[in-house]
């Protein structure tokens, strides 16, 4: 059998490793080479761009640039790291006032645009940076955009026919800002911070340190940045105020942003937003943009103390708010200062009180001078308020400043107060009757006008017409307070018993009250801070019954005036015996949570804890008219006690009496007392 397999020979080996010596050693040649051209290159460059002799071409060069001043202290180049860097560099704008300055400017550099008298920069670096920034006013130019127009990046088009010959050429793909601090300001605007008051003045910041990351893509200049954010740490000092955002994608070519997260603590604020969605165009006169939000979380009081439980006030603490939101929006700019927002929908919660937002929409359109807001819709639950238009004057300033003014076109409400109760009053839980209300406000810096209030059930058993005003603060601390002109109440028995049994519980008030039967209202109510003005006449089918008293949180008392003229006391009690009556009196009821206790736990009585003093001008019992009888009653909520007295021309008649809640007619005790004048 003939073996076809046969091994290589001895010589053939030989003459594979003599082969593969003279490929490396080629090899090596060509590495050696390159390494020793390289290495020329670097001693070349390193020769040419000497530390003095970079110094005079960076100057030349930025001079012919900016044709501006500007100073560097010293010019370093880094040929094993591709980069120039410049210690000391201050610049000033074309009014010679300081602009920037840096400790250290780093820019990586092409290598090979260097043989070619090129400075390619591809990043920079900014480090221990201090920037002022300004506008004269708010339509003017910024002090920093003849920078911005002279600097040449690539691929913009306008630059390149300016600098075709430039020896340098922004190609950046990195932007790194550590320890920067700058400030912003429009000159023109007033400061709205002062020493005792801290906020968020866009017009005024002081940017303490700013730490910013930039990625581009190759050839991204001003106006067609595509990339992302890295990272972005801002203090504000003037308002010690702090923004992060992390997560930032941008695309100028394909008009989008997509930002995963921004975070903002402003004094006990915290705003936090999620996946941000945003497409964007540009034109020759308008720049939209549509806006998508996934989550905005909203929270402040953070540190503040909260207020006291009180079972009788809402959940809703406007100080002590947590809200999660969702938001879709478009908006569009049109000039320097006309901005048009459309918020198609924002729905979301309040965390702390429960209140839901399931809707809120509007269009606003805004100028220098001018805000209007149309299709303004607002739902929570089974409660809405809408208006067609709101047209807004924006404040001026200068020689004759105008204050912020507004109107509203007809405003229209449906309220089922059930449904808020939780979050704000408690005591209307069980209200389901649902209210329908129209009205028109204007106003003003200091004051909100409520013209033609209509408010109105389905079945007409309520109908409320007035006109408001209500007086804003001018200074911090100052409160809210209100005044109410009722042109028309009408309350019919049905509802009238089933809004007041919301807010009295005692049974026998709530009789008393049924059998005053329909009751009308008309007159003025007041209400500052912690009080309760009430001046008019109430209509009751027994009568009217004039009123100008005072409900005073603040000592927990009614205090006041009452008078009935021609009221049928007989009718109302239904004592044949007893006739008209006219009083005057004055009254002053304890109504603070302290009597209350005591009337429900150690007294145990049901009677108003007070007095009332007055006069009955005329009355009649039995047929017999008697004038001006005086009366005064005392009560401590068990028991009251009291005196009737009328002084006449032959003799002065008195009762002295007492009663007790447990049943007035069977604990009536009265002592009658005669005084004979002597002259007779």
């Amino acid at each position: 059998m003939t073996n076809k397999f046969n091994p290589p020979s001895a010589s053939s080996y030989l003459g594979d490793s003599r082969h593969m010596k003279k490929t490396l050693k080629y090899i090596g040649i060509c590495l050696l080479t390159l390494l020793g051209l390289q290495v020329g290159i670097v001693l070349y460059l390193c020769y040419e761009m000497s530390d003095a002799r970079l110094h005079v071409v960076v100057t030349e060069l930025l001079s012919s640039i900016l044709e501006t001043n500007f100073h560097v202290n010293k010019v370093s180049f880094k040929p094993f790291g591709n980069s120039i860097e410049i210690y000391g560099f201050e610049l000033k704008d074309q009014k010679h006032q300081n602009l920037l300055k840096v400790d250290t400017l780093k820019a990586k550099i092409h290598f090979f645009g260097l043989l070619h008298q090129e400075v390619i920069v591809n990043s920079l670096h900014l480090a221990g940076a201090t920037a002022e920034l300004y506008k004269a006013h708010p339509d003017s130019a910024a002090n920093y955009q003849f920078v911005l127009d002279a600097l040449p990046f690539s691929g913009q088009k306008e630059h390149q026919k300016k600098t075709q010959h430039s020896a340098l050429l922004l190609d950046l793909n990195k932007i790194t800002v550590t320890r920067t601090s700058a400030k912003w300001d429009i000159l023109s605007a007033e400061p709205l911070n002062t020493k005792n008051h801290k906020e968020l003045d866009v017009n005024h910041l002081w940017v303490n340190d700013l730490n910013l990351g930039v990625s581009l893509q190759s050839g991204g200049y001003p106006g067609s940045f595509v990339g992302v954010l890295d990272y972005l740490q801002v203090d504000e000092q003037n308002s010690n105020t702090t923004i992060s955002i992390s997560d930032f994608k941008f695309n100028a070519k394909q008009e989008y942003v997509y930002v995963g997260n921004i975070g903002m603590v402003y004094q006990d604020k915290h705003l936090q937003v999620h996946d941000l969605k945003a497409d964007y165009s540009k034109t020759q006169h308008t720049d939209s943009i549509y806006l998508n939000i996934n989550s905005i979380c909203f929270e402040n009081g953070i540190g503040v103390p909260t207020r006291p439980f009180n079972p009788k006030r809402g959940a809703f603490d406007a100080k002590h708010v947590k809200l999660n939101l969702s938001l879709q929006a478009a908006a569009a700019y049109m000039s320097a200062d006309s901005i048009a927002i459309q918020v198609h929908y924002l729905t979301g919660k309040d965390e702390t009180s429960g209140l839901p937002l399931d809707d809120l929409s509007f269009t606003l359109y805004k100028n220098r001078k001018h805000a209007l807001v149309t299709d303004f819709y607002l739902k929570s639950k089974r409660n809405s308020i809408s208006t067609k238009r709101i047209d807004i004057q924006l404040p001026t300033s200068g020689d004759t400043p105008k204050p912020w003014s507004f109107q509203t076109q007809t405003v229209h409400m449906h309220a089922v107060l059930q449904d808020i109760s939780q979050a704000f009053t408690p005591a209307l839980q069980n209200f389901t009757t649902p209210l329908d209300a129209t009205t028109q406000f204007y106003g003003e810096q200091d004051h909100v006008l409520v013209k033609n209030l209509q408010v109105h059930t389905s079945n007409q058993l309520l109908h409320l017409q007035a006109n408001g005003n209500m007086l804003l603060p001018k200074h911090k601390g100052e409160k809210v307070e209100l005044l109410f002109h009722i042109n028309k109440l009408n309350a019919k028995n049905k509802i009238k018993q089933q809004i007041l049994s919301h807010f009295i519980k005692s049974g026998k008030t709530l009789d008393f009250l049924n059998d005053l039967n329909d009751m009308t209202f008309q007159g003025n109510i007041r209400i500052p801070y912690h009080k309760v003005f009430i001046n008019g006449e109430v209509g009751t089918h027994f009568g009217p019954i004039n009123a100008d008293v005072l409900l005073n949180a603040e000592d927990a008392f009614l205090t006041g005036k009452i008078e009935a003229k021609e009221f049928h006391l007989g009718t109302f009690l239904d004592n044949s015996n007893l006739g008209p009556i006219s009083v005057q009196a004055d009254v002053k009821m304890d109504i603070s949570s302290k009597a209350k206790a005591k009337l429900l736990n150690r007294t145990k009585g049901k009677i108003p804890m007070g007095s009332l003093t007055g006069k009955a001008l005329t009355a009649s019992y039995l047929g017999f008219k008697l004038h001006n009888v005086g009366f005064n009653i005392d009560s401590d909520g068990k028991t009251a006690a009291g005196s009737l007295e009328t002084h006449g021309k032959l003799l002065d008649l008195s009762c002295d009496f007492s009663f007790d809640d447990s049943n007035i007619k069977e604990s009536l005790v009265a002592k009658p007392h005669l005084k004979i004048h002597k002259r007779f």
